[in-house]
């Protein structure tokens, strides 16, 4: 019957383009989860380095002192700065694992409260002394995630302010934001080293 053999066909033709499709789905989830795990390896890899490097230190200067307590006084400073760098990794770990759970969420957002909220929580970490100048000649608002920008803003001046410290004792913080074309534009500047020329360029 040759309408049954048709009928047959079509159900075998499209049982075979599920399955092609089902394996493509499987394929596609596959190099997902590959990706994931080597990203996972590094940031295992980065976070144990991050992590022991400071605890070393702390060690070492016990070692010292067990030697020669008189020396107490000039390696206190040192075991606080690796504490305070095992405090910033132990934080970064705390925002890689919030941003995972957490959705993203669009909100009106006032940036001079967040800038300095951000400033603030630099502060918890590094007591130095941060000046900023915030530039936002029109006025603009901001509707982006408000997490997600804190992270990216305390992440970026901690950075400046552990490479400025080798220009001079204040951080200088100079940010703007303004239109160009259809784009809003965040202009961040400040007085470190900055980046080689090679790197900019590539």
């Amino acid at each position: 019957n040759k309408i049954v053999e048709t009928k047959a066909f079509s159900q075998l033709e499209k049982l075979n383009n599920e399955l092609q499709s089902n394996q493509d789905s499987l394929i596609e989830k596959n190099l997902q989860l590959k990706t994931l795990n080597q990203q996972m390896d590094e940031l295992v890899y980065r976070l144990s380095h991050d992590i022991r490097s400071p605890i070393i230190s702390i060690v070492s200067l016990i070692d010292v002192l067990e030697i020669d307590a008189q020396q107490l006084n000039n390696l206190l400073p040192l075991a606080k700065s690796n504490l305070t760098k095992m405090d910033w990794v132990l934080r970064n770990i705390y925002y890689y694992s919030d941003s995972i759970r957490r959705s993203i969420k669009i909100e009106q957002i006032q940036f001079d409260d967040l800038l300095h909220s951000a400033v603030r929580a630099v502060h918890e970490i590094d007591q130095s002394p941060i000046n900023v100048d915030f530039q936002n000649p029109e006025k603009i608002e901001l509707f982006t995630d408000a997490w997600a920008l804190h992270i990216f803003l305390v992440n970026l001046i901690h950075n400046s302010l552990t490479f400025a410290k080798h220009k001079g004792p204040i951080l200088l913080l100079k940010l703007a934001l303004y239109r160009s074309g259809a784009n809003t534009v965040l202009e961040f500047s400040d007085n470190g080293p900055g980046l080689p020329e090679t790197y900019i360029l590539n």
